[in-house]
């Protein structure tokens, strides 16, 4: 390398001076692998440091096979990740400390980008490969994975894994809910009695033979049978068991509904309406009510009666005196036997029969 070196270019001396001399140094090279090494040593120009020679015999040491000699001496410098690595010589401006010498060129080495260089938000980029977080798939990690049955179509597939549908539980939503309970994640409990279970996805009561009703807590009606009571009976007197439909009831606990389904046909068949306790107490209520209220309306008539009019009967004839404010006296005023005038005019008069009977 050195016979091949131009003299008139080198501008710090002759080049057996730039070889020999004692200085910083730095060189790029690869090993038998492929591996890229760099190696830089510190040092001072005539000072201290190495010269080339000492520096073929580093970059033998560590496997290099093919190398290039650096910038040297102030322009030695080894940055790694922003921060410098080494002892530069340069003194900095109006300061005791030495600073990195300002260079017009540098050998910058980086990890293979990745593609794209942010892996889309859903990995970390290493060596130029995007290593894909949970559920994202390589290489890009812009494509979500939920496992080979892709949520069993049972749920949506996100970035924290399946998202199941209402009914369905487990990492790849292929289970249903267990007995009793429904809806997002089977965390609502079904609120049925009578039944043999819920709709996982609704909560829909699943209701048992002979009962119906929206928690299935009512029994058939009279007359049905069955699963959510939508068969007749097929009994001459209509009724059977809400269960089974059978006409010849058994005797135990379906006895109970048979007796009722007979009662409640007795009721429509003679039309009877239901005894209702608090109807009958408002019932008399009001007619306690309309009592004091007439009777109050009579007295009142006849308080006026009496203070307007003295009536008494005489020879089967009722006998009338009007009173007046001006004058004391009284006018006899006598009606034919069997009427009554509610005013002084004979000629307004209503029928008064069987007086003394009423």
């Amino acid at each position: 390398s050195k016979s091949l070196e131009c003299d008139d270019t080198e501008e710090t001396g002759p080049m057996e001076n730039f070889v020999s001399i004692f200085s910083a140094r730095t060189a790029v090279g690869h090993d038998k692998e492929g591996n890229v090494v760099f190696l830089q040593v510190d040092g001072k120009s005539n000072i201290d440091g190495v010269n080339l020679y000492d520096m073929e015999v580093l970059l033998r040491e560590f496997g290099v096979v093919n190398a290039i000699n650096l910038d040297g001496g102030g322009s030695s410098t080894l940055v790694i990740n922003g921060t410098t690595a080494n002892y530069p010589y340069d003194e900095c401006p109006n300061e005791s400390f030495s600073c990195d010498r300002k260079v017009s060129t540098v050998l910058c080495v980086h990890e293979p980008y990745c593609d794209p260089i942010d892996c889309n938000h859903h990995g970390t980029c290493a060596m130029g490969k995007c290593a894909c977080e949970e559920n994202w798939l390589p290489p890009r990690c812009d494509k979500l994975f939920c496992g080979e049955t892709n949520c069993s179509n049972n749920g949506i597939c996100l970035s924290e894994g399946c998202h199941c549908h209402p009914g369905y539980i487990g990492k790849e939503c292929n289970e249903t809910c267990p007995e009793g309970w429904f809806g997002s994640m089977c965390k609502s409990r079904c609120k049925c009695t009578n039944s043999v279970g819920c709709d996982p996805v609704s909560g829909t009561c699943v209701c048992q033979k002979g009962f119906t009703g929206e928690m299935c807590q009512q029994t058939c009606p009279p007359g049905f049978f069955g699963i959510n009571c939508q068969f007749k009976c097929q009994c001459n007197n209509t009724c059977c068991d809400p269960t089974s439909g059978s006409c010849s009831v058994p005797y135990n606990s379906s006895i109970y509904g048979y007796s009722k389904c007979i009662a409640q046909l007795l009721v429509d068949d003679q039309h009877l309406i239901k005894d209702n306790p608090s109807e009958r107490w408002r019932l008399y209520t009001t007619m306690i009510i309309l009592g004091v209220i007439t009777a109050s309306c009579i007295a009142s008539c006849l308080l006026i009666s009496c203070l307007t009019c003295s009536c008494y009967c005489q020879n089967e004839q009722l006998l009338c005196f009007k009173k007046t404010k001006h004058s004391s006296s009284k006018h006899k005023l006598t009606l034919p036997s069997g009427y009554l005038s509610d005013s002084l005019s004979d000629s307004e008069t209503i029928p008064m029969k069987n007086y003394r009977e009423s």
